[in-house]
C-alpha cells in the first residue's frame, strides 16, 4: 500500500500484490488493519468491500520474480503511475 504522495514500492520473488494508492474498507477509510491486509495477500486480489483510491502522484513499482499484481493508475486525467518491469495482472485506480 503507497498511500498518499509519490512512492517506489518493489516486491520480492514470488507472487506481489502492489498498490500505488491506498486501501480503504468499506466506509472509505485508509485501511491499514493487519487482518485485512492478509485477506488481501491471501485472495490475490483487493476483494469487496475493500476498493483502493489513487493519490493522484507519480508512484514506481517493480514486481520483481512471480507473477505480480498491480493497482495503479495508467487511464484517465491524473499522472500516471511507472512500472519499471512487466505486469502480469493490472487494475486501473
Amino acid at each position: 500500500d503507497g498511500g498518499r504522495g509519490a512512492d517506489r514500492i518493489t516486491g520480492g520473488n514470488g507472487k506481489d500484490i502492489l498498490v500505488a494508492g491506498t486501501l480503504l474498507d468499506a466506509s472509505n477509510n485508509e485501511d491499514d488493519m493487519y487482518a485485512d491486509l492478509v485477506t488481501v495477500l491471501n485472495t490475490g486480489f483487493i476483494p469487496a468491500p475493500f476498493s483502493v483510491a489513487n493519490d493522484s502522484s507519480v508512484d514506481k513499482l517493480t514486481g520483481g520474480g512471480g507473477v505480480d499484481t498491480f493497482y495503479y493508475h495508467y487511464l484517465g486525467l491524473a499522472p500516471a503511475d511507472i512500472i519499471t518491469d512487466g505486469w502480469e495482472i493490472r487494475f486501473n485506480i
